[in-house]
C-alpha cells in the first residue's frame, strides 16, 4: 500500500504530495522506508521502496519505479523530485503520456537538449520518449513524456564554516 497518493499533483519548485524540495529527507525517510538494516549496500530495499547512492552526491529513494526522490548527500535536502511510469499526476495539466505539443501549449517558454524539453525558470524537465537528437520541438511534437522532474536549482545553494548550513 502507496503512503502516499500517486495522483498528487506536481508542483514545480514546491513538491509532489508529501515529498517538498529542500526538506531534509531525514524528515521523511521514516515515512518512506521505516527501519533499514545497520548494513550499508548499494541498495537497500523495503516493501515497495528502494534507496541507492546515485554517484557521486546523492542518495536516490523510489517507490515502485514511479516516484524518485533524489537527496543530496552533504546536506540530506531533497533537491530533485521525478515522476514515472503508473504516476498520475500532472503540472498544469500535462502528465506522464502527454505530448511535447500539449507542453509547449501549458508551457510556451518551454526549450529543449537531448531528449529533454524544459521550463528553466521553474526547473521542470519533461523527459520524453526519443531516442535520436532533434533540432526543433516541431520534429518531436507528437512524442510522449516518460518523466517529469522538478528541482530545487540546489546548484545555487552555499555553505559557510561557521554555519555548516545551507544558505541562500
Amino acid at each position: 500500500m502507496s503512503v502516499f497518493d500517486l495522483s498528487a499533483p506536481i508542483e514545480p519548485l514546491v513538491g509532489v504530495g508529501p515529498f517538498k524540495l529542500l526538506d531534509n529527507v531525514f524528515s521523511v525517510r521514516r515515512l518512506m522506508l521505516g527501519r533499514f538494516a545497520g548494513t550499508m549496500p548499494d541498495i537497500l530495499r523495503q516493501g515497495g521502496w528502494e534507496m541507492a547512492l546515485d554517484i557521486p552526491d546523492y542518495i536516490r529513494y523510489s517507490y515502485r519505479d514511479t516516484v524518485h526522490i533524489y537527496s543530496w548527500i552533504y546536506t540530506g535536502l531533497i533537491v530533485q523530485i521525478e515522476v514515472t511510469g503508473a504516476y498520475q499526476g500532472t503540472v498544469q495539466g500535462i502528465g506522464i503520456g502527454s505530448t511535447v505539443r500539449d507542453v509547449q501549449r501549458a508551457f510556451p517558454e518551454v526549450t529543449f537538449d537531448d531528449a529533454i524539453v524544459y521550463v528553466i525558470d521553474l526547473d521542470l524537465h519533461f523527459f520524453i520518449d526519443t531516442d535520436y537528437d532533434f533540432n526543433s520541438l516541431s520534429e518531436v511534437a507528437d512524442n510522449r513524456v516518460t518523466a517529469i522532474r522538478i528541482g530545487a536549482n540546489h546548484q545555487g545553494l552555499t555553505f559557510n564554516a561557521t554555519s555548516l548550513g545551507p544558505t541562500l
